[in-house]
């Protein structure tokens, strides 16, 4: 089985975009103690986003089971961020926060094998990958 060169450009891209993001969000808990308003100007600034890609792919706005599904996990996002935002409020630091939430890798891999159907062709393979990095989740904190 060879690399998915496409896969693994997307997922570097994907992981460095979110990591300036969660350095963004920690730089934004040190100069401002406003949480209500970093908050708003983040869900602002995805909005802002969203804007500039419904202006390049039309039609849109179609509600349906997928539209539903996509608000119900825009509403978990929302949830996590606000988790964050209090979590690096209180003190604690995005270098140890940021492993914890790296944990979603074994929670989404797990859930995707079983609940999905998106088992590969091994795939003990990706069970047993996605535990390796946990335990070096764990070895980091």
């Amino acid at each position: 089985m060879g690399a998915d060169f496409r896969a693994i450009s997307i997922g570097l891209a994907i992981a460095i975009i979110w990591s300036i993001y969660l350095i963004l969000i920690k730089l934004s808990v040190m100069f401002r103690s406003d949480i209500k308003s970093q908050i708003f100007f983040l869900g602002l600034g995805a909005f802002f986003v969203f804007l500039i890609y419904a202006a390049f792919n039309r039609p849109m706005f179609v509600v349906d089971g997928p539209v539903m599904v996509s608000l119900l996990a825009g509403m978990f996002w929302a949830i996590g961020l606000l988790i964050l935002f209090s979590s690096l409020h209180s003190g604690l630091e995005i270098a140890r926060l940021s492993p914890l939430i790296g944990l979603s890798i074994l929670f989404v891999s797990v859930m995707g094998v079983f609940m999905l159907n998106e088992a590969p062709i091994d795939w003990y393979q990706v069970l047993i990958g996605a535990s390796l990095i946990t335990l070096g989740i764990y070895i980091l904190i």
